[in-house]
């Protein structure tokens, strides 16, 4: 088991990122509510700041979603790290 986990974390890391990008997809498409829709409404309306608001609240909302299964990653295995710089 403890040989799987740094592949695990890897996946997890893909996995939080399409995830995010399938959600906010998905509220283009059919959403009534939320950062997809908030997105493509802005687009439609021709609002440009809000629009570009949301992209940066997804942008980082994947970032830290990302940096957060690392972290864990790295937490619980440590011996992954070494002879890495």
């Amino acid at each position: 088991m403890p040989s799987v986990l740094p592949q695990l974390f890897v996946a997890l890391r893909v996995g939080v990122n399409v995830s995010v990008i399938m959600i906010v997809a998905a509220e283009f498409l059919a959403g009534n509510s939320g950062l997809g829709y908030l997105i493509f409404d802005s687009r439609r309306i021709f609002m440009n700041e809000q629009m570009f608001v949301g992209i940066v609240a997804v942008s980082l909302l994947g970032v830290t979603l990302a940096a957060l299964v690392t972290w864990t990653g790295r937490l619980l295995t440590p011996w992954t790290r070494t002879g890495r710089s």
